[in-house]
């Protein structure tokens, strides 16, 4: 049976770039080549390997020589001219690539008509052999069975006993930690592999998680990882193998050589190949693949950051891991307007920032190539939302989850050696992983209300295999909604938000939505989702006004701002200036009012109300009527907390007050004096649109208090700094110049 098409690694096979004839030759193909033929190795002098099937019109088949070797390829044994309706015609291609129906980067050895050819093999390596007729190069394939493929081995190879006193795995050398984004050097002398007529042999480098030197059945003890491809004879040049935690995760394994004849083929190379304990040795050398950041390859700062949402609150903050502080010792950690030098390891905190926002997080030591930015944002479940669980953070035990090799698609920092790969949090989706077939799969069921409904996830493929093959879609009741593949790796090589309309089947029943992968070896590709998400609003009302956090009077202009209220489609925020008789005397949608006369006496409420009740809301004239409104009957609003309209002069409130705000107007920093009884204070900076522009928290001691704020980067203007100390307020002005 002729299985799927295996793609070789030309890097370890020694393949060889060169220019191709242009006569009759042939180096296009139609089927193949396959990883069950059985010719993978020629045999040592006078040994023959046949496929353990015939050979079909428009196949390319392959085999592994040495240099100065004599090899014919032939396809006599069954053959007939008149299978095919013509003569056929091989061609001998040493080196390139087959790939996509065509092989390339090689150089054509020599090409025959008939069933049999002759040639002289000028390096070590593979030899790929295109069969097709006189006239039929660039045809379909033809599935009538025209003679057996064999290689026979004339001459340039001596064969080699399993009991010569020469056969041995050689010696291993080479770096044994290699950073991120490296490869390895490993180099082996004085190997020599047996080569035994009538069977398998040869020489292979292995990867396994424990040292199995010694071990005569390597391949199927439980420390046994993954293999390269076998070798006729032992590799002269050094195994270079990338670390970049696609195929191997960081961590400590043991690079093995292995020597080995009278082995009985499988179908996947060395993986499940039979060997012959009387006539395999192995050596190993231990080698760390380290994590991307570990301070042993860098002199930048080492920081692993992560989201945790808050969403009593309606917010989430910023978790920053800090691993090594790099070569300088401190540097600066800048999360949307606040900056904090660290010159110690350990966990710092960031926020909190109100739920949809996006912050922008910064890293400087002062060296530009340690500078780094990402960018975080996280959004709370509204009562909108169908899926449960969809960041994972809750464990997952929402999902129904498969995976072929691992059990799970759900993954940790623990499971990619320390590396978290979550959009937000510290738990994502990763289908894919290895380079095996791999299918993965997540389900869950949902109700989805009518009308509309959007489903959106964040999707990020790092790394692609380019076998053209591997792909991942989403499903609603197995019907697809969305499929990338992994030849789409560019514009997917960030976390890239992804917005489908499933309106379809909002409906008000239960619904199967399901994350599939599949992947079919020949390199890896991994696919990351994370934050699935699928809001249908209908028939629920979702208005949640929040609550009006700070309140700011300059003149006769008042500032609000507010905070936890929806954010959802179809409704609508105002802010609501209201007398001190309950006269709702202005709207807003800024938080900005204009007064004549004094200010005293008002206060601010903020609505969240439908866009289809807005007109009903705004018709009404004083708070008890849209209290009743909301209350009574039943319209789909919200309605925050009063704040009221202070004074512009700090007053002691149970002794907490700001005393002193210096220099006044200033251009670079602001002191700001105030009284508080320890505890910590939250300090927060507004412009005059209510924006938020820092926030921090401080430790303040029992008495006087200083706190110094840096205005350097602010836009020239009027700015208010708030303190809280979770039971009072104090406001206080700052200009900056």
């Amino acid at each position: 049976m002729k299985k799927f098409t295996l793609v070789l690694f030309a890097t370890l096979m020694g393949l060889m770039a060169a220019s191709f004839s242009a006569n009759a030759q042939c180096l296009t193909y139609a089927g193949g080549p396959y990883t069950d033929q059985g010719i993978d190795i020629a045999g040592c002098n006078g040994q023959s390997v046949s496929a353990p099937y015939a050979a079909w019109k428009n196949e390319i088949y392959f085999t592994t020589v040495v240099a100065g070797g004599n090899y014919t390829f032939s396809i006599c044994d069954g053959y007939s001219p008149t299978i095919w309706g013509a003569e056929a015609l091989i061609t001998v291609i040493e080196g390139g690539t087959a790939a996509s129906g065509s092989v390339t980067g090689g150089t054509v050895l020599g090409f025959a008509t008939g069933c049999t050819i002759d040639f002289d093999a000028t390096v070590d390596g593979t030899v790929w052999f295109t069969i097709t007729t006189v006239g039929g190069c660039g045809g379909a394939i033809q599935q009538d069975d025209n003679g057996v493929p064999t290689v026979i081995t004339n001459s340039g190879l001596e064969c080699t006993a399993c009991d010569d006193p020469s056969v041995n795995p050689g010696t291993i050398g080479g770096t044994t930690d290699i950073c991120f984004g490296e490869t390895t050097d490993l180099t082996i002398t004085g190997a020599v592999a047996p080569n035994t007529p009538g069977s398998v042999s040869g020489y292979v480098w292995f990867v396994a998680g424990a040292d199995l030197t010694g071990n005569t059945n390597p391949n199927a003890d439980a420390a046994y990882f993954g293999a390269f491809p076998i070798q006729a004879t032992s590799p002269t040049s050094p195994l270079s193998f990338l670390n970049d935690g696609s195929q191997v995760p960081a961590g400590s394994y043991f690079f093995c050589s292995c020597i080995f004849g009278n082995a009985t083929a499988g179908a996947a190379g060395f993986n499940d190949i039979t060997l012959d304990a009387a006539c395999t040795q192995t050596t190993c050398f231990p080698v760390n693949l380290l994590e991307d950041g570990n301070p042993a390859c860098t002199t930048c700062p080492v920081v692993n950051f992560s989201t945790v949402l808050l969403c009593e609150s309606q917010q989430f903050s910023i978790s920053a891991d800090v691993v090594y502080t790099g070569a300088t010792g401190s540097f600066t950690i800048t999360a949307g307007q606040t900056t904090q030098t660290i010159s110690v390891a350990g966990p710092y905190s960031f926020g909190p920032f109100d739920s949809g926002t996006e912050v922008t997080v910064s890293i400087s030591n002062g060296d530009p190539a340690c500078d780094a930015t990402q960018t975080f944002t996280e959004t709370c479940p509204t009562e909108c939302e169908r899926v449960a669980d969809g960041g994972f953070e809750e464990g997952g035990t929402a999902w129904t989850q498969f995976s072929t090799n691992f059990g799970t698609p759900l993954c940790d920092p623990a499971c990619s050696g320390g590396t978290n790969n979550a959009y937000g949090g510290t738990f994502w989706c990763w289908f894919g992983g290895i380079d095996a077939i791999e299918d993965g799969s997540l389900s869950q069921s949902i109700t989805i209300t009518a009308p509309t409904a959007t489903l959106t996830f964040y999707l990020s493929i790092p790394v692609n295999s380019t076998n053209g093959q591997d792909f991942m879609r989403v499903t609603v009741d197995d019907n697809e909604v969305f499929m990338v593949n992994e030849s789409e790796q560019t514009a997917y090589a960030e976390y890239t938000l992804v917005t489908v309309d499933i309106s379809a089947y909002a409906d008000g029943g239960n619904h199967i939505l399901a994350f599939e992968s599949s992947c079919f070896g020949g390199g890896t590709t991994n696919f990351f989702v994370d934050n699935i998400s699928v809001e249908a609003c209908g028939g629920v009302c979702v208005a949640e006004a929040g609550s009006i956090t700070n309140i700011f009077q300059s003149g006769n202009t008042i500032t609000a701002t507010a905070a936890g209220y929806t954010t959802a489609a179809g409704y609508t925020f105002l802010y609501l200036l209201v007398d001190g008789s309950g006269n709702i005397v202005q709207s807003s949608a800024n938080g900005s009012f204009t007064v004549s006369g004094s200010t005293a006496g008002y206060s601010v409420y903020g609505v969240l109300s439908s866009d289809a009740e807005l007109a009903t809301v705004l018709s009404v004239t004083t708070i008890a009527d849209l209290q009743a409104l909301i209350n009574v009957i039943g319209a789909c609003a919200d309605l925050t907390n009063e704040l009221s309209v202070g004074i512009e002069t700090a007053v002691a409130q149970n002794g907490f007050a700001i005393t002193q705000v210096a220099p006044v107007p200033a251009t670079d920093a602001v002191n700001v004096l105030f009284n508080a009884k320890g505890g910590n204070i939250q300090a927060s900076v507004y412009d005059m649109t209510g924006r938020l522009v820092n926030n921090f928290t401080v430790a303040a001691l029992n008495g006087n208090n200083s706190l110094r704020i840096d205005i350097s980067n602010y836009a020239a203007g009027v700015y208010f700094v708030t303190l809280s100390n979770g039971n009072h307020v104090a406001t206080a002005k700052v200009v900056k110049n």
